[in-house]
């Protein structure tokens, strides 16, 4: 028992020394953008200057002297230079897929149809947005906007718009028609915008030149970032999707640059003797955009029965936010032969930037479900935390059945915790008032809907 008890802990420590030095960090801020542990006391484990990418000519490459922004997508950097270079590169290989140039570039990202935005600040002042497809230094955007002071840009895949942000103004932009449309405007609290990036699903975080904002999409709101709320000349803000932990820079009191990387929550400094550090952030790669023709959904793939006639079934759907990001969720249930008196299963899956995640499954009656949210929903801890429980009623008999909840958290579904109640004919008081205000009202919005599947398999919702 001593041994195993012993074994026990050595994985344990194990395990959690690799995940403590699993975080990486991508730093930019002169030629070099480089990849280094968040723990320190090792080298760079990538590096990258524009000589080692052969697609850029050696008349460009100077374009690249001073890199300001170093986004990660999976398998790519995606990265800006205020020397006015902008450069798609492959992490493996280190081969540029795309690049032009971009006068006084500070930020990019990508975005559905092959799109690249980049923020044009000084002396540009306009986002331009050009398509993958075409490199070279002369190649021209497929879209402009005039933005003053343009220093970053973000794209929304919840919402499917653009947002920017310059000196004065934080804009909401949406790409129709191949065009690229202000749809809304927002005047900054105080000057000087610099850094947009994204804090929660419904959050942005943007510096300033002496202060720190929250920005939520949803009320269209600038808020004080407590953590950096009065922090001047900050250059870049992220925070970890993955452990929450927040990292940002800030230049020293008479220059753009510094040698030291911050963190908060919990506060810590570690200083790289040398660097001249401008952006720093985590290494946890984005998805590609997906045009919405491309998101999988399988709420549209048909489904044949169990019986041997190889005929199309008809299902029912939930649509609801189960993780509170402004995006639709679905339960999707089974076919009728697997559903009874008691309900039956519903896969649940949340909406995420390449498409839906099955997270779990949750026995139902369509007419005996409610959500509500879950008070941990707000917990800084990734492993514990609860968006919404799920409540359903078992029924087991005509007067008793099992009341309970699932709870659904980022890529899980907890099993149901439930309690016999007697409702129904021959049942009690209290067992009805439980059933009653349990489905009385759902606390968050759903509707239910109806597949209608043709022979050839083409399924619609009504």
């Amino acid at each position: 028992m001593r041994f195993v008890r012993g074994f026990f802990w050595l994985v344990l420590i194990l395990q959690l020394a690799h995940a403590k030095g699993s975080a990486d960090l991508i730093v930019c801020g002169m030629e070099k953008v480089f990849i280094i542990s968040a723990e320190g006391g090792e080298s760079p484990r990538w590096e990258w200057t524009a000589e080692l990418s052969a697609e850029i000519p050696e008349s460009m490459r100077g374009a690249f002297a001073t890199t300001d922004d170093c986004k990660p997508y999976r398998g790519y950097l995606l990265i800006t230079s205020s020397s006015g270079g902008v450069a798609l590169v492959e992490r493996e290989t280190r081969k540029c897929s795309f690049f032009t140039k971009v006068r006084n570039a500070h930020s990019a990202c990508l975005v559905p149809g092959n799109l690249v935005a980049v923020a044009s600040s000084f002396g540009g002042d306009q986002l331009v947005i050009f398509s993958l497809g075409k490199s070279g230094s002369q190649v021209a955007p497929e879209m402009r906007l005039p933005l003053y002071g343009a220093h970053g840009v973000e794209w929304d895949w919840r919402r499917e718009c653009l947002w920017a942000l310059g000196t004065e103004v934080l804009l909401k932009i949406e790409i129709n028609d191949a065009k690229a449309v202000v749809v809304e405007e927002f005047k900054l609290p105080t000057p000087g915008g610099h850094d947009l990036t994204w804090w929660s699903a419904s959050e942005l975080v943007l510096s300033v030149d002496r202060h720190c904002y929250l920005f939520s999409v949803t009320e269209n709101k600038f808020n004080r970032f407590l953590p950096l709320a009065d922090e001047v000349k900050v250059k870049s803000i992220h925070r970890s999707r993955k452990t929450g932990k927040l990292v940002w820079h800030r230049g020293a009191k008479e220059t753009w640059w510094s040698d030291t990387i911050r963190f908060a929550q919990p506060k810590e400094n570690r200083a790289l003797e040398g660097e001249r550090i401008y952006k720093v952030r985590w290494d946890e790669p984005r998805v590609r955009p997906l045009e919405s023709s491309e998101i999988i959904d399988p709420s549209v793939q048909p489904q044949r029965g169990i019986s041997g006639n190889g005929g199309y079934v008809e299902r029912s759907r939930i649509i609801v936010d189960l993780d509170g990001d402004g995006m639709e969720d679905t339960l999707l249930s089974g076919g009728p032969e697997e559903f009874g008196t008691m309900g039956g299963p519903w896969s649940v899956l949340l909406r995420r930037e390449n498409g839906f995640v099955r997270v779990g499954e949750v026995w139902a009656h369509p007419a005996a479900i409610s959500f509500e949210e879950d008070q941990s929903r707000i917990s800084e801890d990734f492993t514990t935390r609860r968006y919404t429980r799920i409540w359903a009623y078992l029924k087991s008999s005509g007067r008793a059945g099992s009341l309970g909840y699932y709870r659904v958290g980022d890529s899980i579904v907890d099993e149901l915790q439930g309690i016999e109640i007697y409702p129904g004919d021959g049942g009690t008081n209290l067992g009805n008032a439980l059933f009653r205000e349990a489905f009385r009202e759902s606390s968050i919005p759903f509707r239910r809907e109806r597949s209608l599947t043709t022979v050839t398999g083409q399924v619609t919702w009504q």
